[in-house]
């Protein structure tokens, strides 16, 4: 009997214990859970995101091939429909497409489509375009004022038929004013007055080659192919070698040029088109960023031996193919 008593009071004694046990095991494995989602929940790298980031989320996805699509207009984005548009702008050209070089970029996708990108011509005007820019990074620098006063001389008056040239002797004019003819007007006096002035032809490409990373934009001798003024232009857009300041002030320059009978005669009126036109003989381009309605692109069209209403019937033409394409 005693031996029966002492086992029913060790059962018991186990009893006791284990079920302190367990306690003690279930108190710990609850503050150990508390503790992981506690440091979860306040020391975990946060990921914020802008509203700009988050603009750009609702409008593309990368898949995992790094390609990117657009949601709003996916259809947009298959390797067939660039291909048919690229179709549809070699027929407008016709027999000619040697003598034309294209670029076009949609910014919103980052797509790209090229024809004959690489062939060399001659920049004509558009080259306004970096020099301008190479000036305005002195601005941003502090070396040069828009403010400040520039000297004109016979010597700049190279072209007389130029607004600038037509100006009577030896006179001053704002920088601000000499970029806005160099521009608007597309003026050649303006253009030589600058590299006269802030340190010739050679020095100023030197500088949009290393400073600017424009290696294929040249007056002299004069080179420049479709790709070399798309990156212009996407520089010029991104904001990424000019201050947003002098960016968005060349831009504006751009909208207001006299000269709307190639890339702005083939899309809607009343939407704004940031370009710049060149025009020699047989050449006439034209090169910008369109801001259409659906999507914001640019488009470079480069020629050469070609005839006056040739070159700019076929860019308003082509204009209007890549407009209704990427706006429809």
């Amino acid at each position: 009997m005693k031996i029966l008593s002492a086992c029913k009071r060790l059962i018991a004694l186990i009893s006791k214990r284990s079920l302190l046990y367990l306690f003690v095991l279930f108190c710990f494995e609850l503050i150990l859970f508390s503790y992981i989602v506690v440091k979860i929940i306040y020391f975990t790298p946060r990921v914020r995101f802008t509203q700009a980031d988050l603009a750009v989320f609702e409008t593309n996805v990368i898949n995992s091939s790094g390609a990117e699509y657009d949601l709003v207009n996916s259809d947009l984005s298959t390797e067939e429909d660039f291909t048919s548009l690229e179709q549809q702008i070699i027929e407008v050209i016709g027999s000619e497409t040697n003598k034309y070089g294209v670029y076009i970029q949609d910014i919103s996708t980052g797509r790209e489509l090229k024809l004959n990108s690489q062939k060399s011509f001659h920049p004509a005007s558009i080259y306004k375009v970096p020099l301008a820019m190479v000036i305005l990074k002195d601005v941003d620098a502090g070396r040069l004022s828009l403010d400040q006063q520039v000297l004109v001389t016979s010597n700049e008056k190279i072209y007389d038929f130029d607004a600038l040239s037509q100006r009577s002797g030896n006179y001053n004019i704002s920088l601000n004013e000499l970029l806005t003819y160099l521009i608007r007007d597309s003026d050649n006096t303006a253009m030589t007055t600058l590299e006269h002035r802030f340190g010739g032809v050679t020095l100023l490409q030197k500088r949009m080659r290393e400073e600017l990373g424009f290696s294929d934009v040249s007056r002299l001798p004069a080179h420049t192919n479709a790709d070399a003024i798309g990156q212009v232009f996407q520089a010029l857009y991104s904001q990424n070698q000019l201050s947003p300041a002098s960016s968005q002030y060349l831009l504006d320059l751009l909208k207001t040029t006299y000269f709307n009978d190639r890339i702005p005669a083939g899309v809607p009126e009343g939407i704004v088109v940031a370009h710049k036109i060149g025009t020699l003989d047989r050449t006439y381009q034209d090169a910008g960023i369109v801001y259409g309605s659906k999507h914001t692109y640019i488009l470079v069209v480069l020629n050469g031996d070609i005839t006056p209403q040739n070159g700019r019937e076929k860019i308003a033409q082509i204009s209007s193919l890549v407009y209704e394409f990427l706006n429809k």
